[in-house]
């Protein structure tokens, strides 16, 4: 067993150091002799959510995340959560549990496919602050604003973070061949100046 301490608080957390270690590169790196010889039990995650590293135990262990299914006013509070654990994913480098959150992302876009519920400017900041360029979970976001995004996000795009929007509108871009005609063959007159 080793001992992670997360937070600035230094909330622990007891964790089976073989299936921590099977299951993030980061601590495979944290647990070798050069990288622990202060502490050798001890791994310290201070700039980490205690409740954030809760769920990515819980996943570790039962390979489940707990949800809550709780959608109100068009929103849906776990995808500020999972955004969080992607974060989370992201620098533990623990590429099964990002997949595993993007499976439980997608799955409650299916199950909410006739709301407009998705994340919002809030949630892909959370995911672009904490990935880089080329990341899977940055191209999703882009995805389902592409796909589900009407109209009325577009007031929501103020608040986005700048790589975000860049990466939509190349999206829009690259799909504005394949979605509708051209509009200046059906209209032109709307580029002609009266």
């Amino acid at each position: 067993m080793i001992t992670v301490v997360v937070g600035t608080h230094g909330v622990s957390f007891p964790v089976h150091e073989s299936l921590i270690c099977l299951s993030s590169e980061f601590f495979r790196n944290a647990r070798k002799p050069e990288w622990s010889a202060g502490k050798p039990q001890v791994v310290d995650l201070i700039d980490e959510v205690p409740v954030v590293f809760e769920v990515y135990l819980h996943w570790l262990y039962f390979k489940t995340l707990p949800t809550v299914g709780i959608y109100n006013d068009h929103k849906c509070p776990e995808f500020e959560s999972l955004a969080r654990c992607y974060v989370l994913g992201e620098m533990l480098i623990d590429k099964k549990f990002k997949n595993a959150i993007v499976d439980a992302l997608t799955d409650i876009l299916e199950e909410m496919k006739d709301e407009m519920i998705i994340p919002g400017s809030f949630e892909i900041n959370i995911i672009y602050a904490g990935t880089t360029e080329g990341s899977p979970g940055r191209k999703l976001m882009v995805d389902i604003w592409a796909t589900i995004a009407g109209k009325t996000c577009k007031t929501a795009l103020d608040e986005c973070h700048p790589d975000f929007v860049l990466d939509l509108a190349k999206e829009f871009l690259e799909l504005d061949n394949t979605i509708r005609p051209r509009p200046w063959k059906t209209s032109l007159e709307r580029y002609y100046e009266s």
